[in-house]
């Protein structure tokens, strides 16, 4: 059982969905290459309710953003993330960092941006992931994982 005190230290941390392959449902365990045809692009929220278990020790709070697939993020959408992130963090002191989902095809665009527009003393991570959290052999949840834990 945690005491008060324990559950007062929880790390919270925002994680803004964006959408890409995190966000994105295949039509079956195997579908990893036409899974952006079934049209299932789930939000953040739905997201983090799914994969919920991955951080049971954290306070996780879901960002909505986009859902859409990175090739479709740019330089206006950088822009918009990099504000949201700052309003989020100057009204919401208590985050202890950010996690953002996103496509792989724009990743390290979308990070780049942020690491140049950005000045926080809260870590941002950006995250993607190659196959769809529904299906077999999909890395987001480690990935998700590997990112709450910086």
């Amino acid at each position: 059982m945690q005491t008060p005190n324990a559950a007062a230290k929880r790390a919270r941390i925002a994680v803004i969905g964006t959408g890409g392959t995190f966000a994105m449902h295949g039509r079956h365990r195997f579908d990893w290459i036409e899974y952006a045809d079934s049209g299932v692009i789930h939000p953040i929220d739905d997201l983090l309710a799914t994969l919920g278990e991955l951080a049971p020790d954290l306070d996780l709070v879901p960002i909505p953003f986009r859902s859409l697939g990175s090739v479709s993020i740019g330089p206006a959408d950088w822009l918009e993330l990099s504000a949201l992130i700052r309003r989020t963090a100057a009204a919401d002191p208590s985050l202890t960092g950010f996690v953002v989902t996103h496509g792989t095809a724009t990743l390290e665009e979308t990070a780049w941006f942020l690491d140049l527009t950005l000045a926080l003393d809260q870590p941002v991570v950006v995250t993607g992931a190659q196959r769809p959290a529904n299906t077999d052999g999909s890395d987001a949840s480690a990935n998700l994982r590997a990112a709450l834990a910086i």
